[in-house]
């Protein structure tokens, strides 16, 4: 039996428990999830949150623009998690580790094509603070 006129049962995004989801006035649907435990479940998925990543990356012939957050320096960033336990990661440097693994302590991670808010691989490389300044003095 309906809970409202204008209710309808629909999956738990998590389980597929079915719970029924109300709209509200501006006609979108509140509940997508059976428990708190579903929701914590689904918050804390790792691919949900490489996922969301991609989502915001726009893949062009050269660059791979990262659309989501950018600093006021030109980087993009990511944040992850809740108010006190956020975790905040550079773009570029998020998109190198998921793509070829973890960037070594001693290394920096430079742009090739001097766009900041690039995620592309083939525009990334490991140096070092030398490798930078030569790059910086040399483009100008």
């Amino acid at each position: 039996m309906k809970k409202y006129p204008d209710s309808k049962p629909v999956p738990c995004q998590q389980c597929g428990t079915m719970v029924w989801q109300t709209a509200r006035r501006d006609g979108n649907y509140l509940k997508r999830f059976c428990s708190q435990e579903c929701i914590n479940t689904y918050r804390r998925d790792p691919q949900r949150k490489i996922d969301r990543f991609w989502s915001r990356v726009e893949k062009t012939d050269g660059c791979w623009l990262y659309r989501g957050t950018i600093s006021f320096e030109g980087y993009g960033y990511v944040c992850f998690g809740s108010y006190r336990q956020r975790q905040q990661f550079q773009a570029h440097r998020l998109a190198w580790t998921l793509l070829n693994g973890e960037i070594p302590k001693d290394r920096l991670l430079l742009h090739r094509c001097d766009v900041r808010n690039c995620v592309n691989p083939e525009h990334l490389y490991l140096g070092d603070r030398f490798d930078n300044c030569r790059d910086m003095d040399s483009r100008g």
